[in-house]
C-alpha cells in the first residue's frame, strides 16, 4: 500500500498537468494493485489445476494401456502370451489405481 502511495505522490504533478484529479489517479492505483494481487492468486490456482489435470490425463493413458493388454490377453492363442499380457495389464491397472489415489489425496 505504501508503494502505491509513493507512486501517486510522485506522479501528482504529471497527472495534474494532463488535467486529471490526483484523487482519481490514487484510487485507480490502489484498485489496480488490488486487482493485480487477485489475478496473481488466481493464476497460481490455475497452475495447480493444470498440474492436476495433467496427472489425470497420464492416469487415463496408463489405464487405457492396461485395458488394451487385458484385452489382448483375452484373445491370445498361446497360453504364455495370455499370462504375460494378463500380468502386464494387471500391473498397469494397479499403477493407475495407485496414481488416482495419490491425486485424490494431494
Amino acid at each position: 500500500m505504501l508503494a502505491a502511495w509513493k507512486r501517486v505522490v510522485g506522479a501528482v504533478p504529471e497527472v495534474e498537468r494532463h488535467g486529471h484529479s490526483w484523487l482519481d489517479f490514487a484510487i485507480a492505483v490502489v484498485l489496480g494493485d488490488n486487482l493485480s494481487k487477485q489475478s496473481d492468486e488466481l493464476f497460481t490456482d490455475a497452475q495447480d489445476s493444470h498440474k492436476t489435470s495433467n496427472r489425470y490425463a497420464l492416469v487415463t493413458v496408463i489405464a487405457a494401456a492396461a485395458l488394451f493388454m487385458l484385452g489382448v490377453a483375452g484373445v491370445a492363442r498361446r497360453y504364455s502370451l495370455r499370462i504375460a499380457f494378463f500380468a502386464l495389464g494387471t500391473v498397469f491397472f494397479a499403477i493407475s489405481v495407485v496414481q488416482i489415489a495419490r491425486i485424490g489425496l494431494s
